[in-house]
């Protein structure tokens, strides 16, 4: 059985493990964006490489 489709967006922290666990910044950028369509590249980028909140 499949799990229900994620509504909420990613934690900061959620983002984290998928960049340490191996994910292509693209591929989570993707992933995000689809949840949340207002979040831009650079953004997320900040969220994985500089601490910020998300």
């Amino acid at each position: 059985m499949r799990a229900a489709p994620r509504t909420t967006p990613y934690s900061a922290y959620e983002l984290r493990q998928m960049r340490q666990a191996g994910d292509a910044v693209s591929l989570i950028i993707s992933r995000f964006q689809r949840l949340d369509p207002g979040m831009t590249r650079d953004r997320v980028r900040a969220i994985l490489f500089d601490g910020e909140p998300a």
